[in-house]
């Protein structure tokens, strides 16, 4: 058990170091680095007790119960730094950071301030007679919450970036998703283990080994996910003001809106944009003289798609003109689908079979 606790202190004591060193540190990297050092006094005040120290040292007793209560808190607010919601204001922090400055004020009151040997009662009482405490129970329900709630923040940014982006390889949080389901799965864990304690089937002290197991190997992939793929967002801005309502005063009338549509598909047909691959709505505005909002609307309202879906049906319409052109016969299905403006494989096959309704092979061979 000491063995996984000193690597997750040194894991977080290194990405703390690497994130906190940067030169230029945004909203993100503070809260991510803000994590580790709160893994790293929680893991610290985990040895003392996993390795008896508290014996030797009894003020140390119940000091490690409560920061496990900002873990869930501080990865939700990673999460909705990352997906560009707007800046919280200092009570909303104060509200997620609720349930460790409870009990730990009730903590204050009962048990901080006990002499040594009253602890060390207490706590060889608490042994003999294990029970779940309440910091579990929060946890846990810690646990549910967020989980449900980042989920949705992250869903609300997929539908985002797809109104803006015509490739999102490189500003998905597939990775979060993929944390997030580790998470869910440490509840799980723990939601069963609970019941099992109370049905005199697990032992309590399995329950803390587990988790700080867990811990550890979350804090492994945290570490290669939060380090080496945030830097992707470098420079990506994903804007979390525009609303469907925003329609509603816009200026823009339906009538408008199927005029510009078609002046939008006249330019996509003669100058190809969408063979670029990293073509954004405020690119394609640009280049046509029209609002970002204008072009958004024109394209929702008028063809009732998202501007991931337009761009990327028209580059899955070039594939196939070219899949019918002698001059392709002897190129990869992929590597025209590459210079058509796709930069993804699995993207590529999905929108040529939502044209087409067959695959590329299937196609070329007819």
């Amino acid at each position: 058990m000491e063995n996984f606790l000193i690597v997750g202190i040194t894991i977080s004591f290194l990405l703390c170091l690497l994130v906190l060193s940067k030169k230029e540190k945004d909203r993100p990297d503070l809260i991510f680095g803000f994590w580790q050092i709160n893994l790293i006094v929680h893991f610290v005040f985990l040895y003392i007790r996993y390795s008896g120290l508290h014996w030797s040292y009894p003020h140390f007793l119940a000091l490690d119960t409560t920061f496990g209560l900002l873990h869930a808190p501080l990865l939700f607010l990673y999460i909705q730094a990352q997906v560009g919601e707007s800046s919280i204001r200092k009570l909303h922090y104060l509200l997620h950071a609720a349930p460790f400055l409870t009990i730990n004020a009730i903590l204050v009151f009962t048990f901080y301030f006990l002499t040594a040997e009253q602890k060390i009662n207490i706590y060889q009482n608490a042994l003999a007679d294990p029970r779940i405490s309440i910091t579990d129970v929060l946890m846990t329900f810690q646990g549910v919450i967020y989980f449900v709630w980042s989920l949705s923040l992250i869903r609300r940014y997929e539908i985002r970036i797809k109104e803006r982006y015509s490739s999102i390889k490189k500003v998905n949080l597939r990775w979060l998703k993929k944390l997030l389901i580790m998470l869910g799965l440490v509840v799980a864990i723990n939601l069963t283990i609970n019941l099992l304690f109370y049905m005199d089937i697990f032992s309590i002290s399995l329950l803390g080994r587990l988790n700080v197991i867990i811990f550890s190997f979350l804090l492994l992939v945290l570490g290669y996910y939060g380090i080496s793929r945030t830097t992707e967002f470098r420079g990506i801005e994903i804007a979390n003001n525009e609303k469907t309502e925003r329609y509603e005063k816009s200026g823009l009338s339906k009538e408008d809106a199927k005029t510009q549509i078609t002046q939008i598909k006249n330019y996509m047909h003669s100058e190809k944009p969408y063979l670029k691959s990293d073509l954004s709505l405020m690119q394609l505005a640009e280049l046509i003289g029209i609002s970002t909002n204008h072009l958004s609307q024109a394209i929702n309202q008028t063809e009732g798609k998202s501007f991931y879906e337009f761009v990327n049906e028209y580059r899955a319409e070039e594939v196939k003109s070219r899949l019918r052109d002698d001059k392709y016969k002897h190129y990869k299905i992929l590597a025209i689908a590459y210079d058509s403006g796709f930069s993804s494989k699995s993207v590529f096959n999905s929108f040529f079979k939502k044209v087409t309704n067959t695959t590329p092979t299937a196609f070329r061979e007819k």
